[in-house]
């Protein structure tokens, strides 16, 4: 009989503990202040050094701001993409438990993170590692990647790529991984990619 009263209080606190917390977001500001809500931005925008990159609220994971650096930051996506840039939202919204709102100034914010359940999102086509390190994985919609290596010029079918990967040094050098397990090192012949 002693037993049953020691489970159900336990099994009260457990439940008050998670119905507490609930699927929230995490704000942390530069003076150690700590915001728990949902976050109410649609999007995420990062100008990287590379392109303007826009991500919805739903593939957002984290987002970590430089500390000697007001607008700067890096962005990870629930893919573990990588953005590293501008953030060019001027503000963060975010809907407290309370009901009430509160709006952070970009300069602000030291952190954020989005509560997301679930797994990752399928990305059935490439990854894509650019020369400062960041990732992103994604359809790549151009017909063809041409390059040349050496020995030989290329062309791939954006099916045929598990992973382009972007050398340091020059804008223009590649290393394609393709499906088949492949290995092409080279010259990229194409100014632009689109990635989906």
């Amino acid at each position: 009989m002693n037993r049953f009263p020691k489970i159900f209080i336990v099994a009260i606190m457990i439940f008050l503990l998670h119905a507490g917390s609930g699927y929230t977001d995490t704000v942390l500001l530069r003076n150690g202040d700590q915001l728990n809500g949902n976050i109410q931005n649609e999007y995420l925008v990062v100008r990287t050094s590379y392109s303007q990159i826009v991500v919805t609220r739903a593939f957002c994971k984290n987002l970590a701001m430089n500390a000697d650096q007001r607008v700067t930051g890096s962005l990870q996506t629930i893919n573990n993409d990588v953005l590293t840039g501008t953030i060019l939202n001027s503000q963060i919204q975010i809907l407290l438990a309370d009901n009430s709102r509160e709006t952070v100034n970009i300069n602000d914010l030291n952190s954020l993170y989005f509560e997301y359940s679930g797994p990752s999102r399928q990305v059935p086509t490439s990854i894509f590692t650019m020369h400062n390190d960041d990732r992103l994985s994604g359809k790549l919609l151009d017909t063809q990647v041409k390059v040349r290596t050496n020995y030989m010029t290329g062309s791939y079918k954006g099916s045929e790529i598990n992973r382009i990967e972007f050398a340091a040094d020059a804008p223009d050098k590649v290393k394609l991984l393709l499906v088949n397990g492949d290995i092409i090192q080279g010259n990229l012949l194409l100014d632009h990619f689109y990635p989906k």
